[in-house]
C-alpha cells in the first residue's frame, strides 16, 4: 500500500536557495553599526556559523551581552 504524504518539508535556507549574502549584510549591520564591533566584512563572514548567541559570544566575549540584547538581535535576523 502506497501512502500519500500529508505535507512536504523543504530546507530552503542555504540548501535550495543561496541566501548567505543577505545574512552577511544583516550581520554586518548588526555587528558594526548597531553593536560597534569594528569588523571588516571578511571578519563578519568568518564568524557566520553556529547559533546567533554563539556568534555574539565569539565576537564580543561570552557574557558581555545580556540575554535580552542577544534575544533582540537574534529576532532581527
Amino acid at each position: 500500500m502506497l501512502l500519500k504524504p500529508k505535507a512536504l518539508l523543504f530546507d530552503l535556507n542555504g540548501t535550495m536557495i543561496n541566501d548567505m549574502g543577505f545574512h552577511l549584510k544583516v550581520w554586518n549591520k548588526i555587528l558594526n553599526e548597531d553593536l560597534g564591533a569594528g569588523l571588516t566584512l571578511e571578519e563578519v563572514k568568518q564568524q557566520m556559523y553556529g547559533k546567533n548567541h554563539e556568534l555574539l559570544d565569539r565576537v564580543f566575549g561570552k557574557g558581555t551581552l545580556n540575554e535580552e540584547t542577544i534575544s533582540i538581535y537574534s529576532q532581527r535576523l
